[in-house]
């Protein structure tokens, strides 16, 4: 998958709702019959989608059904509880995959999650638009510190890292797309140092270098839309009744669902998923995989909305010097900032008592850049990420938000908030088409276009304002070397 989009979003909501009340079925006592017919729809279901099959694993059921393998002699019931375990251990339970995407020769590694971890488990459409605009005017995060809002997997600040930052700041708020966020700085740092002694050893024994890895065919090349799941007629057989606890419902991380259109391939953007002795090679050995920083990058927990309190309470920004034993942690925010601010507590412990959780961003580390992609799709995120931009940008700093927008007023109301925060607040729009395939005016597939924008379901016209790439400063201290002057002023 080289990008999610709104369909896949739509899909996971039903997924999500189909496969929670089978689950229930086949949990509940007393109808045996009904049983039988909820985990005949289940293995239908994730034989045919991959969705499915990460939403059932997220659910339990592989624990759930290998009980239920010990409990029954039914081999209808035994075949298909086995066919479903298999479905959400292996290749269709795609969780946990790793593909590689290039910018301009900047390569970035990404783990993508379950979608049921969270909408930032997944790498979104938009923000390999934000990796392109990046990599095409590199001077941008070059030798800078840059905060990355709503990480997910990290693709942007990743990117950014590649391209020459000087540190970059990786940050979200919900504990499995931290942890998945982790994961993916540590590929990255790896594939580094891999890389890195793979070119000694080549200049040093004349080894020519090997062919560039093809490119996998896409899921959707690879799995056709799945036919509409019909109950079946009540069957007439013994089922054992399973006990569980019951599936939650979906839980979102602050990333939202991007809107571009289909994954493409191009001079600009490529993407190819490792195969087993490259994953070997990526997740052996090296680094301490529990480590919240390494090299140029770091994970840290962070939650606008202590930037909008500490905004409303009338704290002066420039009360907020860095403290004399933090004054050495330098661009990475390193471990002598842990104990100021938000975030983490001590070993590892969220405030609300969630375990392995990263340290928050000190309440005093600003940032000479910003990015963040997806990151408004309600009212409520327009203030908080005015608030987070105020409250972490530097002086003289620039921040650049690349979104789909959904809904024109909540974009109006996020240019409101930035004028209320003393922010200036300016974009230019983006078309996905010229941005992926730039310079074709046609494709093979007859649709127009190599890489069409088809919106929510085919339904352009749902995205009231396109794609925005926004530019934002302080109206006091404006940046003085944007690296474009073609934004267009509101």
């Amino acid at each position: 998958m080289a990008g999610a989009d709104e369909a896949d979003f739509l899909e996971l909501l039903v997924a999500n709702s189909r496969i929670g009340d089978w689950v229930d079925r086949i949990r509940a006592h007393g109808n045996p019959a009904r049983q039988k017919q909820a985990l005949l729809l289940l293995q239908r279901a994730v034989e045919s989608r991959s969705t499915y099959a990460e939403e059932a694993r997220q659910a339990g059921v592989v624990p759930l059904l290998t009980r239920l393998l010990g409990l029954t002699d039914d081999e209808e019931v035994l075949d298909a509880s086995s066919a479903i375990i298999a479905a959400c251990s292996g290749p269709m339970a795609t969780a946990g995959k790793v593909s590689a995407f290039t910018y301009d020769n900047a390569v970035v590694h990404i783990r993508e999650g379950a979608l049921g971890d969270g909408l930032g488990a997944k790498v979104w459409m938009v923000a390999h638009m934000l990796c392109l605009e990046l990599a095409s005017n590199r001077e941008l995060v070059a030798g800078k510190r840059v905060l990355e809002l709503g990480s997910g997997c990290g693709v942007c600040g990743l990117a950014a890292a590649a391209l020459g930052a000087g540190h970059v700041v990786l940050s979200d708020v919900e504990g499995p797309v931290l942890r998945n966020l982790r994961a993916c700085m540590h590929l990255n740092h790896k594939a580094e140092g891999n890389n890195a002694t793979s070119a000694v050893a080549a200049t040093a024994e004349a080894v020519p270098a090997a062919a560039g890895a093809q490119p996998l065919p896409s899921d959707c090349a690879l799995f056709d839309e799945a036919e509409e799941v019909e109950d079946f007629d009540d069957m007439m057989a013994d089922m054992m009744a399973v006990d569980g606890r019951g599936r939650g419902p979906m839980t979102h991380g602050s990333s939202a669902p991007a809107a571009a259109g289909p994954a493409s391939t191009s001079a600009c953007m490529m993407q190819h998923h490792h195969d087993d002795r490259q994953l070997q090679q990526l997740q052996g050995g090296g680094d301490d995989e529990s480590a919240w920083e390494v090299g140029n990058t770091s994970v840290r927990l962070l939650d606008w909305a202590e930037s909008r309190s500490l905004l409303d309470s009338g704290v002066a920004l420039e009360q907020l010097t860095v403290p004399p034993a933090a004054d050495d942690a330098g661009a990475g925010g390193n471990a002598k900032s842990r104990d100021v601010g938000g975030g983490a507590g001590p070993g590892g412990i969220s405030g609300d008592g969630e375990a392995d959780m990263p340290p928050g961003v000190p309440v005093w580390e600003r940032f000479a850049v910003i990015i963040g992609s997806e990151v408004m799709y309600e009212k409520v995120h327009a203030e908080l990420v005015a608030a987070v931009v105020k409250h972490r940008l530097a002086p003289g700093g620039c921040a650049v938000l690349q979104c789909a927008v959904r809904e024109l007023k909540v974009f109006e109301h996020f240019i409101r908030e930035c004028r209320r925060r003393a922010l200036r607040y300016r974009s230019r729009q983006l078309d996905p088409v010229s941005v992926f395939a730039p310079g074709r005016t046609g494709g093979g597939d007859g649709g127009g276009g190599c890489c069409s924008f088809e919106g929510i379901l085919g339904r352009a016209e749902e995205y009231e304002g396109g794609v925005l790439l926004i530019a934002i400063d302080h109206e006091d201290s404006p940046c003085l070397e944007w690296y474009r002057d073609d934004w267009e002023t509101v």
